[in-house]
Formats: structure tokens, C-alpha cells, sequence
């Protein structure tokens, strides 16, 4: 029996999972699953590495910090995603 666990996430974020999950067919809830039991991601990233990269970021940039929070995780979201179908992907 599957036990529910709570997490809050910026609507955002919650609207690109819901965007991947439909994408591949498969509920938001087994796309976090996969996400967190995935074997296709060799580094694992902590909460400071991702803070390093928004950091790294918002030093060469002339946008908000808030901005560049979204813009970098939306691209670390995809980056981690692994290699998508190439009729897939939206330009």
C-alpha cells in the first residue's frame, strides 16, 4: 500500500510536472517517483548545489533574483530530465 507524502511546491513548478507527466503519458505522481528513483542521473545535485547555480547565475545576470530562481530550475528540471523523442520537443 502506497503511503501519501506532503511537499510544497510554486504553482510553476507543479504546472511543468503536470506539463511531463502528460507528455509521457504517465501520472504526476509516478513522474516524481521516477525522478526520485531514477538510475539515468549519474550526479546527484543537493539543495546547495542548485543554490550555487541560481547564485552563479544572478552574478552575470540583470534580472531578479526570483527570476533567475525560476529560470534556473525550470532548466535544471529539463537538464536532469534526461534526452526526450525528438517530435517531443517544443521550440
Amino acid at each position: 500500500m502506497k503511503k501519501p507524502i506532503k511537499i510544497n511546491m510554486e504553482e510553476s513548478d507543479i504546472a511543468l510536472l503536470d506539463l511531463q507527466a502528460k507528455e509521457k503519458g504517465i501520472s504526476r505522481a509516478d513522474l516524481v517517483r521516477d525522478r526520485l528513483f531514477s538510475s539515468q542521473t549519474t550526479r546527484k545535485f543537493s539543495p546547495a548545489d542548485l543554490a550555487a547555480l541560481v547564485a552563479r547565475v544572478n552574478r552575470v545576470s540583470n534580472l531578479p533574483r526570483a527570476e533567475v530562481e525560476r529560470l534556473v530550475h525550470t532548466v535544471f528540471v529539463e537538464v536532469m530530465s534526461g534526452p526526450r523523442e525528438a517530435a517531443s520537443l517544443r521550440v
